[in-house]
């Protein structure tokens, strides 16, 4: 999120933690003047009359924006202010009615300042913003504090009113300005907003995490309840008069009300390190210790320190916490749970401590009320536990369970031929792949000691040991598994061997999950492609952009990113890496950090931070240029002309190439890589998969006046001009000329149609010629580079598209 909008978001709770802050201390001291100390409590009873807001709020949270809804109330309760300004100062029940509704007030507007923002946030972000949102609100607390505190003996409670419903104003009016509309929004404005699943109080009950997030809820108010009692009625004592007792709380308030500020301060960088559990342990385990020493020595000052306590973690850790499990909620059901808990559940746990207070002080004394609460913080910490745990699973299931169907796997699929991500369709091939494992032909177990041998064989050939790994991966039977794992475990030359038995291995453990699985030798895979990630990801970020080493040296880092949770698959539910894998290479910012704060939350905190450098696509902003080489640049060249992966360390090698200066004798690979990369259709391929087309690029001197693609016959190889010209004839047009780097029949060849032109050679010209058979037999034993070549072949068409009538050099 920018920081100039976080700031602005937290400028705005602001505004309404001051509101509500500026009203707490008039609230309580209304309601001590009209139920006395002993009957204070009674006050929670009131509190439950606001589940009947409930009924007409449900309704419109499903027809309104949660911007929009939280505006219109907000002034709603500005018009409540004017008129407790004009009835004031009351009778008895004046002091009650303002209690329950200082209580909807705050519940009702915070609940929906949080819901408003939720669409701005993933879990991961909301661990860094909500803090400082949150800062926000403790300086608003305090100043409400401050005003109240120090001015009402000189403006009086009326004033204060006013003041009150000025801030709320504000908050009111600026909401719709700093919280921008989400897609959603605007179609619900027009009335065209598709409908949404109806979620009430069955909705909350059937779901898990939000059975754990109310009741923790009860528990936290419960615990509140009987530290506020004790606090008021300890105050109610000592100072009798309304107005004393105002200014008293109000001071109290503005000297406690900056601890959320720096609690806030130290919760940020808690939350990156430890998770949301650090949020969540933080206010219960504090409950427990004040609460006890609450009921050992009793006294105000034991009593302040536990209500001091109780603010400053539950407007810092516990709203945080509270706000970051909800995120996994989806949110036609949060818009309507989130309400029912937050108000609803609250007001009714504020009714059941009422009655827990008075059940209490009928059978005990006083400081048993120390002694509950702090059993119930005991019980609130095995909730925090389940809760965090809750919460990891439903960001599991959420991941695990998005765009898993069959059908939503194909669509992403045809979406992405013409996306930026190679890797991300190659990688939904393979998920289609597992799912239709069982229609491949079965493969002999008896052929696994043989299969094995030649996968374990450096000599064999790099496509009968790729063969050996899939045909392994077809067999569920134990020895198949550890043959392929003592591949992916043990150090390996050929990253596409590698790779290729992983992938098998993968499918296997899917199809056969009862087969037990070596976590040392999975453990050992995964270890080796983290450290070559890293290795990659630090390179990469030395070399310049746009050099065939750097680009090299990406898709070295793109292999191992794909290889690290293959491995992670081994290790941990494959479903759920699966689809954190999906998720980190779509386009979608929401789907990547909902997939970032599972591998947070879910795996060791250890493993997690290795993760980071195939968390993020490398950026080349700031790599220096070609011509401004470093030390590190020259450092990198020197590690990487070692390097393990064959391809990387030959182009490392042949660093100091310049692209463009094709040779006037005969070429190696990299002088056909160069070539090749400017062929629109292989635009997609990566570098390695151009290396292979270069392996069987036949580079041949042609005459003038050599046909090499005929009108009307179907061309039987790719042609790409190296040196000289092409003339590239349809009837009825000016003829087109191919130069060097432009290529000619791959999409006749492909489609197999007949070429729509004649490609006459002008003068003498050296081309490079990929034939009909060598390319298929290529894309059988590299299917990556088919999806690579169907990519460039989609977008190559949308250009066409884009161009007609006009033609060009790549004709369909």
């Amino acid at each position: 999120m920018p920081r100039g909008r976080l700031l602005l978001l937290a400028m705005l709770y602001m505004l309404l933690v001051c509101a509500i802050g500026l009203l707490q201390p008039i609230r309580n001291a209304l309601a001590l003047k009209g139920l006395g100390a002993a009957g204070f409590y009674k006050a929670y009873l009131a509190s439950a009359g606001v589940v009947l807001f409930l009924v007409p709020f449900g309704r419109l949270a499903a027809r309104v924006p949660p911007r929009w809804l939280t505006t219109a109330l907000a002034l709603f309760f500005v018009s409540n202010l004017v008129l407790f300004r004009v009835l004031y100062p009351g009778g008895p029940a004046f002091g009650i009615l303002f209690y329950a509704w200082h209580d909807l007030f705050a519940a009702v507007l915070v609940s929906q300042f949080f819901l408003s923002t939720q669409g701005l946030l993933s879990g991961r972000t909301a661990k860094t913003a909500y803090p400082v949102i949150i800062a926000g609100g403790s300086i608003g607390a305090s100043l409400g504090g401050v005003i109240t505190g120090f001015l009402v003996t000189s403006l009086g409670v009326p004033s204060l009113l006013l003041v009150g419903a000025a801030l709320t104003s504000a908050f009111a009016l600026a909401l719709p300005m700093v919280i921008p509309a989400q897609p959603h929004d605007d179609a619900s404005a027009t009335g065209r907003r598709a409908p949404e699943p109806r979620a009430g109080w069955r909705t909350i009950f059937a779901d898990r995490q939000l059975r754990f997030i109310a009741a923790s809820v009860v528990l936290t108010v419960l615990v509140k309840q009987l530290v506020d009692y004790q606090f008021n009625r300890g105050t109610a004592a000592a100072l009798v008069d309304p107005e004393r007792i105002s200014a008293f709380q109000g001071k109290f308030n503005a000297a406690t009300q900056w601890l959320p500020l720096v609690a806030s301060a130290i919760l940020q960088p808690l939350l990156t390190r430890w998770g949301v559990g650090a949020a969540l342990f933080m206010l219960p385990a504090a409950m427990l210790a004040t609460n006890v020493v609450v009921a050992l020595w009793g006294g105000l000052a034991a009593v302040a320190t536990a209500k001091a306590t109780q603010s400053t973690l539950q407007n810092s850790a516990e709203r945080t916490g509270r706000e970051i499990v909800y995120m996994p909620v989806p949110p036609a059901i949060k818009a309507r749970a989130k309400p029912i808990i937050d108000v609803g559940v609250d007001s009714l746990a504020k009714a059941l401590s009422a009655g827990a207070i008075f059940l209490i002080l009928a059978v005990a004394r006083p400081s048993a009320l120390g002694w509950t609460a702090a059993a119930l913080s005991v019980g609130w910490l095995a909730l925090a536990w389940a809760l965090r745990r809750g919460y990891v699973r439903s960001l599991a299931h959420a991941i695990a369970t998005r765009d898993t169907t069959l059908d939503v796997l194909l669509a992403e699929l045809r979406g992405g031929l013409s996306g930026s991500e190679p890797d991300q369709a190659a990688f939904a091939l393979d998920l289609l792949a597992r799912r239709d494992a069982g229609a491949t032909p079965a493969v002999d177990p008896d052929r696994i000691p043989d299969l094995a041998a030649a996968l374990a064989d450096q000599a064999t050939s790099d496509s009968a040991r790729r063969s050996a790994a899939r045909a392994l991966g077809r067999i569920a039977d134990a020895r198949a598994l550890n043959a392929l794992l003592a591949c992916v475990a043990a150090p390996e030359h050929n990253p596409r061997v590698r790779g290729g038995a992983l992938s098998a291995l993968t499918r296997l453990h899917r199809r056969a999950p009862q087969i037990p699985i070596g976590t040392s030798e999975a453990a050992a895979a995964l270890d080796h492609d983290l450290d070559a990630a890293a290795r990659y990801r630090t390179a990469g970020a030395a070399l310049p952009g746009g050099a065939l080493l750097r680009r090299a040296v990406e898709d070295a880092w793109q292999r191992r990113r794909e290889n690290v949770f293959r491995d992670l698959a081994l290790l941990y539910p494959p479903p759920v890496m699966d689809g954190c894998y999906r998720a980190l290479v779509s386009e979608t910012t929401q789907r990547q950090e909902a997939a970032r704060d599972l591998l947070d939350e879910g795996l060791p905190r250890s493993l997690s931070e290795r993760l980071e450098p195939v968390l993020e696509n490398p950026s080349s902003q700031d790599s220096p240029t070609p011509r401004a080489r470093n030390d590190a640049t020259a450092q990198a060249i020197a590690a990487l002309t070692t390097d393990a992966d064959p391809w990387v360390r030959r182009c490392a090698t042949a660093a100091d190439r310049e692209p463009h200066n094709i040779p006037s004798d005969h070429m190696d690979d990299i002088d056909k890589v160069f070539l090749l990369q400017r062929v629109d259709v292989f635009r997609e391929a990566r570098s390695d998969h151009l290396a292979l087309l270069a392996g069987i690029a036949e580079e041949t001197d042609v005459a003038a006046g050599t046909v090499l693609v005929r009108e009307d016959a179907v061309p039987n190889a790719v042609h790409v001009v190296a040196r000289g010209e092409v003339s590239l004839a349809m009837p009825g047009m000016p003829p087109l000329i191919a130069k060097s780097g432009d290529g000619f029949g791959a999409l006749g060849l492909i489609g197999e149609r007949p070429a729509m032109f004649t490609a006459t050679v002008t003068g003498p010209a050296t081309l490079l010629r990929i034939s009909r058979s060598d390319l298929l037999d290529l894309l059988v034993d590299s299917p990556e580079l088919a999806v690579a070549l169907l990519r460039g072949m989609a977008h190559r068409v949308d250009t066409l598209l884009a161009r007609a009538p006009a033609h060009s050099l790549l004709e369909v």
